[in-house]
């Protein structure tokens, strides 16, 4: 573990993020498991905006350093006992939970070296390396203006959807259908040009989806409603994007908020269609959308297809 993503390096903000991150991805498990979620929610919250505007004003008037500090310690403490009983309470409900390891390792490490003065990192933790340091916003997607993208974004929530689910669908086939039509014409797939983490990113979240559609629950729930309408293949990729769309791993997520959510969602669901038609681990999943994309297409209400089709233009 890099010492940047060490505990023991990490002050109260980054620590309330990382407490922000275990309620979004496992939401509905704790509602279901009687979590007073909604209160937890609106702690983090509270306490990061009002620790947010003392390091502010501690950076106008240096006199008021001594004060955010001191917050910044109560901050830590209480995060450390919410997160703690938070980890615990999904080991119990939940303990194979896939998402849950890196949690617990965290909180391991945590345990030792609670109540430390917060460790300075060294000048080879500042180096450059491969991670992305500085918040990079791509204004272009595998090629396209972001701008195209949020147009299509807006276009689907004004679309009276059959249901809210279809627009991360309809957004992950946009990017499936465009490399396709740029792998005819140019014969080679396209590519992001920027060091955002967009790739990696929508590697992991992809990876995910499959595995989500691959299991052996899903595979059921497809079975079941099974018909010449909403066919096997359909319902199983409906319901991976879907679920993509909703819950990430703990690195997908910290990308996801480094800058606007909303921006890097729509990026990342594009991007991962993208991924999809050449990725070898996608093909069971995608492969009567490309075989025959006039049919599958025809699955989905008229404005959505032709939004589709719109990008392979």
């Amino acid at each position: 573990m890099l010492n940047v993503e060490h505990p023991a390096y990490q002050r109260a903000e980054r620590k309330l993020r990382k407490f922000c991150g275990i309620l979004y991805n496992f939401e509905q498990l704790l509602r279901d498991d009687g979590y007073d979620y909604d209160e937890a929610s609106k702690w983090w919250y509270a306490e990061w905006k009002k620790l947010d505007a003392l390091e502010e004003a501690s950076g106008k008037d240096p006199a008021k350093l001594p004060e955010f500090h001191a917050e910044e310690q109560r901050v830590m403490g209480e995060v450390f006992q919410r997160m703690d009983q938070l980890v615990k309470f999904l080991y119990a409900h939940a303990p194979d939970h896939p998402w849950l390891p890196p949690y617990r390792l965290y909180m391991a490490l945590w345990h030792q070296c609670q109540g430390e003065p917060i460790r300075p990192l060294s000048e080879a933790d500042l180096e450059p390396s491969d991670a992305v340091d500085e918040i990079i916003v791509a204004p272009t997607i595998y090629g396209v203006p972001f701008e195209r993208l949020d147009a299509a974004r807006l276009e689907l929530g004004k679309m009276d959807l059959p249901h809210k689910d279809f627009a991360p669908l309809v957004m992950f086939l946009c990017g499936l259908y465009y490399a396709g039509a740029c792998q005819e014409r140019h014969q080679k797939p396209p590519e992001h040009d920027f060091k955002d983490g967009l790739r990696e990113a929508a590697r992991e979240a992809l990876e995910e989806a499959i595995d989500f559609a691959n299991d052996p629950g899903t595979m059921a729930e497809a079975e079941k409603h099974d018909s010449e309408i909403l066919t096997r293949p359909f319902s199983r990729l409906f319901m991976a994007i879907a679920n993509a769309s909703r819950h990430h791993t703990p690195a997908v997520f910290e990308w996801l908020i480094r800058e606007s959510m909303t921006r890097d969602l729509t990026s990342m669901l594009f991007a991962m269609g993208v991924r999809a038609h050449s990725d070898p681990y996608s093909k069971p999943l995608v492969t009567e959308w490309l075989a025959n994309p006039g049919s599958a297409l025809a699955l989905l209400p008229t404005e959505c297809a032709a939004l589709i089709g719109s990008f392979a233009e």
